[in-house]
């Protein structure tokens, strides 16, 4: 026990009981530790007939009026989801596919010993995010997917509008010819450790890309336009 002086009082007092020949050893307590599960990694859906579907967490999120944590990726991926880093199942809680908007949210099924936290993984590193803030046109702005990692490049005025609404553009370049490919839905936006958006999509080919692509996300910012309305928040 941690104080073996309160447990000797406690015995010659009669408010505590021992077997003649108990040892009382002292030790610093017991340590407990949870798993950090930022935000980045890779999501693994798989359909009720078996077939996979592979995309991209992005940033991590809190409840706007709860208490609860959790984890994101692009609303048009599988709902029934697992985290591949930990191999944990997913708890799906809802989706928005519209208006702009594309990103689902899900809770962590491993209880206590995973914890959620205001990080992501950009490719080279965890990073902790120090704010979220709306997107500029003419910004450079990077992004992380599983599929081609982390990407750089310029946006511009440029929308792509699909099934989903109109979502914002960052151009293809020089350095990052392919921005995006599949796989990389639902990855995190960002400018260093500041959180821009979530990865949408690519142009350049269907089904199959080209040597170009743009890709094209939803920002922060359209989490919370008149007609849409998101329970979540970046944890940021």
């Amino acid at each position: 026990m941690k104080d073996p002086t309160s447990a000797l009082a406690a015995i010659v007092g009669g408010r505590f009981r021992a077997a003649p020949g108990t040892q009382i050893e002292q030790f610093d307590g017991i340590a407990l530790t949870a798993t950090e599960v930022p935000g980045g990694q890779n999501y693994r859906g798989t359909f009720s007939n078996g077939d996979i579907n592979e995309c991209t967490r992005g940033f991590n999120v809190k409840q706007t009026n709860g208490s609860l944590y959790g984890v994101t990726t692009a609303g048009h991926c599988e709902n029934n989801g697992r985290d591949e880093t930990t191999g944990v199942s997913l708890a799906f809680r809802q989706e928005w596919v519209s208006n702009g908007v594309d990103s689902q949210w899900h809770t962590f099924s491993g209880g206590n010993n995973y914890l959620v936290v205001p990080k992501f993984y950009n490719g080279a590193g965890v990073v902790t995010v120090t704010g979220a803030q709306g997107v500029a046109q003419g910004q450079y702005i990077c992004k992380y997917g599983r599929s081609t990692g982390q990407t750089c490049g310029y946006t511009d005025p440029y929308t792509y509008t699909d099934s989903y609404g109109a979502f914002y553009r960052m151009n293809s370049n020089s350095t990052y010819p392919r921005q995006s490919l599949e796989g990389d839905s639902g990855g995190p936006v960002f400018t260093g450790s500041i959180a821009l958006g979530q990865v949408h999509g690519r142009d350049g080919g269907n089904p199959t890309p080209g040597p170009v692509t743009n890709m094209y996300f939803t920002p922060l910012t359209a989490w919370a336009p008149n007609n849409v309305t998101v329970g979540v928040t970046c944890y940021c």
